[in-house]
């Protein structure tokens, strides 16, 4: 039978940035969105938010019904549902998955869960 030892509940990741980070910021890793609960000194480990529920930035160009594709957006720092800038060549977006919430086109933010 194998056996794991659990290191952390999983919530929580160490981080140790190149730059400052500030609080709330939205870190990139491994196509997977962290938020940093509070700021983090460059080159000091700090931790990053792996799991929650977070109000987002979203485009205003494109509403988002729940169970749609999204992406985030790391030139634009937000969520979209286009997969790609739409340039030539096109720079792909991250794909977050199926939006769990919905967001009429206008609204600037969205809410977003990460497991």
């Amino acid at each position: 039978m194998a056996t794991a030892v659990i290191k952390s509940d999983g919530d929580r990741i160490d981080y140790t940035p190149l730059t400052d980070v500030v609080a709330g910021q939205i870190i990139l890793l491994n196509g997977k969105l962290f938020l940093a609960s509070e700021a983090i000194a460059s080159g000091v480990k700090g931790a990053l938010a792996a799991a929650y529920v977070a109000l987002f930035p979203k485009s205003a160009s494109e509403a988002v019904a729940v169970g749609d594709t999204i992406y985030w957006d790391d030139v634009a720092a937000q969520i979209c549902t286009d997969a790609d800038d739409g340039g030539s060549p096109a720079v792909a977006h991250t794909n977050l998955g199926r939006s769990l919430f919905a967001a009429a086109q206008t609204a600037t933010t969205i809410l977003f869960r990460q497991v």
